[in-house]
């Protein structure tokens, strides 16, 4: 993953990631936990290759408990001789009492040659409720220059979690991994493709730094810095991570994939489940962020869009059902563009014209790419009720101007006037307002 194409593997690795990487020498127990495509081997590969003072050890628990016991024990063997025996006599624990005797034995290890990392991959594969808790029991023992670091897709067990918050356990997740616009620039220019900072920065927004979308990136359209063929990341993602999610969590993805970002409440809103259940589900799935000062979750733009792919498959009812109940959670929170926007796929216009939408609420995304869809809700007016509102309607025009569709803008304006003056259901008070906002736009132009 996003490796060095001169340097034979050999996998970039920044200097914050060097430096987060030496931390393990301060803990006993250290995890790397990011999902696939994150490097987290070929960057242990190339890091602690002839890292100097320590014996590496490499164990990959991709097989079964008994054979990855096995295999510890013949790395504990090169470790401490005298104690290798009474380990493997114990085998992979179990039970409570399994954890208490590991831990016993633990406590009691001596490392009787030079200083060594144990480094297991694919600790998935092994890890359970019972190996949490003899990390839980188990963090604060000592053996000098013994350390132990974990390669992880999640961690979700709450007292390994607790510790890491405590620092007495050392982690190092996604967004150590990630790519920063300017790692993507280095990154580039190593493997001799030259672009500016600015290609780098889109790169960057489109793939959250995710080095293996990243390194394709570059494989196949560095020169534009355009999206990668959609059918080698959907495969990617299909076959490392989609199919590895059960049922529930993918219907829980999906009905989620049409936000731009959400709240916990949302969240609930949406998929009609606990708080519990939901906080639950988006701890499972490492590519979902959290922003602690808007305290609001969003997808890696990569995953989201393959999500979008899936839900686009659904039946139409389903995919409007979804939909609509997305729209109407946005704009219940103010949300107004990503509501209209929602609303206007499913071609529910009437939504739109009776919200409560400012122009200050819209006028940020009054921008290029946005156009086509302001300019279709626009030539939807005469074909909604507008129930006595014409807010909406009017700030609407304004976005014509903006847009410099002066036709379209005078020709709603016109019409607007005349439907105010005879809506009855709009009394003077607002038809005197409203009348006063149009002669600002007329003022324009």
């Amino acid at each position: 993953m996003a490796h060095i194409k001169q340097l034979l593997n050999r996998a970039y690795i920044s200097t914050k990631l060097k430096d987060k990487l030496s931390s393990f020498e301060q803990y006993r127990y250290s995890f790397i936990c990011a999902p696939t495509g994150y490097g987290k081997s070929a960057v242990c590969r190339t890091f602690f290759k002839n890292y100097p003072g320590y014996t590496i050890l490499w164990i990959d628990a991709d097989s079964s408990k008994e054979v990855f016991w096995t295999n510890l024990c013949n790395a504990i063997k090169l470790v401490s001789p005298s104690h290798a025996s009474q380990f493997m006599s114990l085998k992979f624990p179990e039970s409570e009492e399994d954890v208490n005797e590991l831990c016993a034995l633990m406590s009691n290890l001596t490392n009787e040659r030079a200083q060594t990392v144990v480094i297991i991959d694919n600790f998935d594969n092994v890890f359970d409720e019972n190996i949490a808790n003899f990390f839980k029991i188990n963090h604060a023992a000592s053996t000098p220059g013994l350390k132990y670091v974990f390669l992880i897709h999640e961690l979700h067990y709450q007292s390994i979690l607790s510790l890491i918050s405590k620092n007495s356990i050392g982690l190092i997740d996604k967004n150590d991994l990630s790519f920063s616009p300017e790692d993507i620039y280095d990154y580039f220019r190593l493997n001799e493709n030259l672009i500016d900072i600015e290609i780098a920065k889109d790169i960057y927004n489109k793939t959250m730094g995710w080095p293996y979308i990243v390194e394709l990136y570059m494989d196949q359209n560095s020169d534009k810095a355009k999206l990668a063929s959609g059918e080698s990341l959907d495969n990617f993602i299909e076959t490392n991570i989609w199919y590895n999610l059960d049922n529930p969590l993918r219907d829980f993805l999906i009905n989620l994939s049409v936000f731009h970002k959400f709240t916990i409440s949302q969240c609930v809103t949406q998929t009609g489940l606990d708080e519990k259940l939901c906080l639950e589900y988006l701890h499972k799935v490492s590519l979902i962020d959290y922003d602690k000062l808007s305290r609001t979750y969003s997808f890696n733009p990569v995953f989201r869009n393959f999500m979008q792919k899936v839900f686009k498959e659904k039946p139409i009812n389903e995919i409007k059902e979804i939909t609509m109940r997305a729209a109407d959670t946005y704009l219940s929170n103010c949300d107004y563009f990503y509501a209209i926007k929602l609303y206007n796929e499913s071609n529910e216009y009437g939504k739109i014209y009776t919200c409560d939408a400012t122009l200050n609420s819209l006028y940020s995304y009054i921008i290029r790419e946005n156009k086509d869809m302001f300019f279709n809700v626009a030539n939807q007016y005469w074909n909604v009720d507008k129930k006595g509102k014409y807010q909406f309607s009017i700030v609407i025009c304004f976005a014509m101007f903006l847009y410099n569709e002066k036709n379209t803008m005078e020709s709603i304006l016109k019409d607007i006037e005349n439907d105010i003056k005879n809506d009855p259901l709009v009394d003077d008070i607002m038809r005197n307002t409203y009348l006063a906002e149009i002669q600002y736009i007329n003022a324009f132009f």
